[in-house]
């Protein structure tokens, strides 16, 4: 019986992680204004990809960063996550992620890894967020550490439409505060 129960189990498993709920996958984009430490300006955008499972989610993103004092930079990476339903209806979501970040100028180029916990909770139409991120090259020439923690509010119109207001507060080596401002279509 054993024999049989074990694999079931696994397939069972494996079904629920990948299976795929009505409009599961979405494509978000977000403008941020960035405010670094020591008075530069700058500004970000974010696309992503989202496919969402009954609970593993993952996604492909791409970021690009200019600024005229700060070194410009553009990273993609791929992320998988878990949505875990915990009480009060707060949703859990620790996620890892593997990018390559494309600096300009003289700094390295190369591979990172980060990983992040987040959570949120619908009110009515409004979706509350928090989070927070830290990511690292794999090789210490890269000298990229950076640690984030958003706080957001994302405004649903419908099952398919949202609007989201966040902020950033990141320590990348230098310091930096960023409004963001997203919208999410699900497909």
């Amino acid at each position: 019986m054993k024999n049989v129960l074990l694999p079931a189990i696994g397939a069972l498993a494996v079904a629920l992680a990948t299976a795929t709920p009505v409009r599961a996958d979405s494509i978000s984009l977000e403008g941020r204004m960035i405010d670094y430490d020591g008075d530069a300006e700058g500004k970000e955008f974010r696309a992503e990809y989202t496919h969402r499972g009954y609970i593993l989610r993952t996604g492909v993103e791409l970021n690009h960063a200019f600024s005229e004092d700060v070194t410009d930079s553009t990273d993609i990476s791929g992320n998988a996550a878990v949505e875990i339903q915990a009480p009060a209806g707060v949703v859990i979501s620790p996620r890892a992620e593997v990018g390559y970040l494309i600096r300009e100028g003289a700094a390295e180029d190369g591979v990172f890894w980060g990983l992040s916990l987040s959570a949120y909770r619908d009110f009515g139409p409004l979706t509350a967020i928090v989070s927070s991120r830290h990511r690292e090259g794999f090789d210490d020439g890269l000298g990229y550490d950076e640690d984030r923690i958003e706080v957001g509010l994302r405004y649903n119109f419908d099952d398919r439409n949202s609007i989201g207001l966040h902020y950033y507060a990141t320590d990348a080596g230098v310091d930096s505060n960023s409004i963001g401002v997203s919208y999410r279509l699900a497909i």
